[in-house]
């Protein structure tokens, strides 16, 4: 499982389920400061982060993120934090 977090209350959800039982996580630019990434990396998190914030109201950007992540992860399911 994958999941594609959007926001900062997204990856409270994303942690409030486990955080960890994911496969992957791709996060969007402005959730996490770098320090955290780090953080989250070093436990041993597979954390990618993208280079562009993601509106979570804008679906086209939202569609592109997936069709990436679905490159790296093929036959996964992908979860949407918003």
């Amino acid at each position: 499982m994958v999941f594609l977090v959007l926001t900062r209350h997204g990856y409270s959800s994303y942690l409030a389920l486990g955080g960890k039982t994911a496969g992957a996580i791709w996060l969007a630019a402005d959730v996490l400061s770098e320090s955290e990434l780090d953080l989250l990396r070093k436990g041993g998190t597979d954390a990618t982060n993208f280079n562009y914030t993601i509106d979570p109201k804008d679906y086209e950007t939202i569609s592109c993120a997936l069709e990436t992540i679905k490159e790296h992860h093929p036959n996964q399911c992908v979860w949407v934090a918003r």
